[in-house]
Protein backbone atom coordinates (compact mmCIF):
# COMPACT_ATOMS: atom_id res chain seq x y z
CA UNK A 1 0.00 0.00 0.00
CA UNK A 2 2.92 2.36 0.71
CA UNK A 3 4.37 1.76 -2.76
CA UNK A 4 1.05 2.78 -4.37
CA UNK A 5 0.91 5.97 -2.25
CA UNK A 6 4.50 6.86 -3.20
CA UNK A 7 3.78 6.28 -6.91
CA UNK A 8 0.72 8.50 -6.62
CA UNK A 9 2.74 11.24 -4.88
CA UNK A 10 5.49 11.10 -7.54
CA UNK A 11 2.90 11.23 -10.33
CA UNK A 12 1.17 14.22 -8.70
CA UNK A 13 4.46 16.11 -8.30
CA UNK A 14 5.43 15.39 -11.91
CA UNK A 15 2.03 16.57 -13.14
CA UNK A 16 2.32 19.79 -11.08
CA UNK A 17 5.78 20.48 -12.53
CA UNK A 18 4.51 19.82 -16.06
CA UNK A 19 1.55 22.20 -15.67
CA UNK A 20 3.68 24.99 -14.17
CA UNK A 21 6.27 24.61 -16.97
CA UNK A 22 3.55 24.90 -19.60
CA UNK A 23 2.11 28.00 -17.89
CA UNK A 24 5.54 29.70 -17.81
CA UNK A 25 6.15 28.90 -21.47
CA UNK A 26 2.76 30.34 -22.42
CA UNK A 27 3.46 33.51 -20.43
CA UNK A 28 6.72 34.00 -22.31
CA UNK A 29 4.94 33.72 -25.67
CA UNK A 30 2.17 36.19 -24.76
CA UNK A 31 2.50 39.39 -26.81
CA UNK A 32 2.91 42.61 -24.82
CA UNK A 33 0.36 45.42 -25.27
CA UNK A 34 1.38 48.26 -27.52
CA UNK A 35 0.63 51.92 -27.15
CA UNK A 36 0.58 54.91 -29.44
CA UNK A 37 2.76 56.65 -26.84
CA UNK A 38 6.48 56.07 -26.34
CA UNK A 39 6.80 52.75 -24.47
CA UNK A 40 10.10 52.04 -22.77
CA UNK A 41 9.93 48.71 -20.92
CA UNK A 42 12.57 48.21 -18.29
CA UNK A 43 13.34 51.93 -17.93
CA UNK A 44 10.47 52.67 -15.54
CA UNK A 45 8.93 51.21 -12.38
CA UNK A 46 6.13 49.30 -14.09
CA UNK A 47 6.46 47.31 -17.35
CA UNK A 48 3.34 48.88 -18.89
CA UNK A 49 4.45 52.45 -18.19
CA UNK A 50 5.24 54.92 -20.93
CA UNK A 51 7.54 57.92 -20.86
CA UNK A 52 6.61 61.23 -22.44
CA UNK A 53 8.94 64.22 -22.73
CA UNK A 54 7.85 67.64 -23.89
CA UNK A 55 7.12 71.17 -22.77
CA UNK A 56 4.23 72.35 -20.65
CA UNK A 57 1.62 74.09 -22.77
CA UNK A 58 -0.88 74.71 -19.98
CA UNK A 59 -1.58 73.73 -16.37
CA UNK A 60 -5.30 73.09 -15.73
CA UNK A 61 -6.22 72.93 -12.05
CA UNK A 62 -9.99 73.38 -12.40
CA UNK A 63 -11.82 70.04 -12.62
CA UNK A 64 -14.00 69.34 -15.63
CA UNK A 65 -16.72 66.70 -15.16
CA UNK A 66 -15.85 63.45 -16.94
CA UNK A 67 -12.09 63.90 -16.57
CA UNK A 68 -9.76 62.35 -13.98
CA UNK A 69 -9.70 64.41 -10.77
CA UNK A 70 -6.69 66.61 -10.13
CA UNK A 71 -4.31 68.87 -11.99
CA UNK A 72 -3.86 68.26 -15.72
CA UNK A 73 -0.78 69.15 -17.72
CA UNK A 74 -1.23 69.75 -21.41
CA UNK A 75 2.19 68.77 -22.78
CA UNK A 76 3.48 69.62 -26.25
CA UNK A 77 5.57 66.91 -27.86
CA UNK A 78 6.52 66.00 -31.43
CA UNK A 79 3.50 63.71 -31.83
CA UNK A 80 1.06 66.35 -30.58
CA UNK A 81 -0.42 67.51 -27.30
CA UNK A 82 -1.10 65.00 -24.53
CA UNK A 83 -3.29 65.49 -21.45
CA UNK A 84 -1.42 64.19 -18.40
CA UNK A 85 -3.22 63.90 -15.07
CA UNK A 86 -0.86 64.56 -12.15
CA UNK A 87 -3.42 64.14 -9.39
CA UNK A 88 -4.85 66.47 -6.75
CA UNK A 89 -1.92 66.46 -4.30
CA UNK A 90 0.70 68.63 -6.03
CA UNK A 91 2.07 71.33 -3.78
CA UNK A 92 1.59 74.93 -4.85
CA UNK A 93 5.36 75.30 -5.34
CA UNK A 94 5.44 72.32 -7.74
CA UNK A 95 2.42 73.70 -9.60
CA UNK A 96 4.22 77.06 -9.96
CA UNK A 97 7.32 75.27 -11.34
CA UNK A 98 5.16 73.76 -14.11
CA UNK A 99 4.84 76.98 -16.05
CA UNK A 100 4.16 77.25 -19.77
CA UNK A 101 7.20 76.33 -21.89
CA UNK A 102 8.92 74.41 -19.07
CA UNK A 103 10.44 71.05 -20.13
CA UNK A 104 8.89 68.09 -18.34
CA UNK A 105 9.21 64.31 -18.41
CA UNK A 106 6.25 62.18 -17.35
CA UNK A 107 6.20 58.44 -16.63
CA UNK A 108 2.77 56.85 -16.36
CA UNK A 109 0.09 54.77 -18.00
CA UNK A 110 -2.63 55.49 -20.53
CA UNK A 111 -6.33 55.45 -19.67
CA UNK A 112 -9.39 56.29 -21.76
CA UNK A 113 -12.33 58.06 -20.15
CA UNK A 114 -15.30 59.44 -22.08
CA UNK A 115 -13.57 58.74 -25.38
CA UNK A 116 -10.54 60.86 -24.40
CA UNK A 117 -7.05 59.43 -23.74
CA UNK A 118 -5.23 60.56 -20.60
CA UNK A 119 -1.77 59.83 -19.31
CA UNK A 120 -2.08 59.08 -15.59
CA UNK A 121 1.31 60.12 -14.24
CA UNK A 122 3.22 57.91 -11.80
CA UNK A 123 6.04 60.44 -11.62
CA UNK A 124 7.08 63.68 -13.22
CA UNK A 125 10.52 65.22 -13.58
CA UNK A 126 10.73 68.99 -13.80
CA UNK A 127 13.84 71.14 -13.24
CA UNK A 128 15.77 68.00 -12.26
CA UNK A 129 13.27 67.27 -9.47
CA UNK A 130 11.45 63.92 -9.45
CA UNK A 131 7.93 64.00 -8.00
CA UNK A 132 6.10 60.74 -7.28
CA UNK A 133 2.39 60.95 -8.15
CA UNK A 134 1.17 57.33 -8.06
CA UNK A 135 2.61 54.13 -6.63
CA UNK A 136 3.37 50.94 -8.55
CA UNK A 137 -0.30 49.91 -8.25
CA UNK A 138 -1.58 53.16 -9.77
CA UNK A 139 -2.89 54.65 -6.52
CA UNK A 140 -2.30 58.34 -5.83
CA UNK A 141 0.44 59.08 -3.31
CA UNK A 142 -0.28 61.84 -0.85
CA UNK A 143 2.88 63.59 0.33
CA UNK A 144 3.24 63.79 4.09
CA UNK A 145 3.85 67.19 5.57
CA UNK A 146 6.26 67.71 8.45
CA UNK A 147 3.35 68.64 10.75
CA UNK A 148 1.64 65.29 10.18
CA UNK A 149 4.90 63.41 10.74
CA UNK A 150 5.54 65.22 14.05
CA UNK A 151 1.98 64.67 15.25
CA UNK A 152 2.13 60.90 14.72
CA UNK A 153 5.58 60.46 16.22
CA UNK A 154 5.07 58.63 19.52
CA UNK A 155 1.33 59.29 19.63
CA UNK A 156 -1.81 57.42 18.76
CA UNK A 157 -4.84 58.89 17.06
CA UNK A 158 -7.31 56.60 18.83
CA UNK A 159 -9.78 58.54 20.99
CA UNK A 160 -7.95 61.83 20.55
CA UNK A 161 -4.44 60.46 20.94
CA UNK A 162 -2.09 60.40 23.91
CA UNK A 163 -1.18 63.84 25.19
Amino acid sequence: MTVTTNKFLVAALYLGWLVSSAAMAQALDTPQPTSSLNHQPGSVAHPDDITVAGTVQKVVSKHTPGTPVGVHLLVNREQGVIDANVGPYLSKSVQRSLSSGKPVQIVGFSQTSGGQNYLLARQIVVSGRQIVIRNEHGFLVRPQSQNISRRHKGQTDLNGGNQ
